[in-house]
């Protein structure tokens, strides 16, 4: 099975988490098409990247579960 197959991916997704990143990432594809170039828009998708990841476990702390 895939979860034999790839243990350290099987349980790393909570629910909370994939639904933030979707979100974001979501958000970010509709604004994308907008700025000039591709360095701007791999700049402005690593600023993204940081930020969400840094404001996630914050989010999560405010929701008081064990995720």
């Amino acid at each position: 099975m895939l979860r034999d197959a790839l243990p350290c991916y099987a349980d790393s997704m909570d629910p909370v988490s994939l639904g933030f990143y979707a979100i974001v990432c979501g958000l970010l594809g509709a604004v994308a098409p907008n700025f000039p170039r591709l360095p701007v828009r791999l700049g402005i998708g690593a600023l993204v990247g940081v930020t969400a990841a840094s404001v996630l476990p914050w989010i999560k702390g405010m929701m008081g579960g064990p995720y």
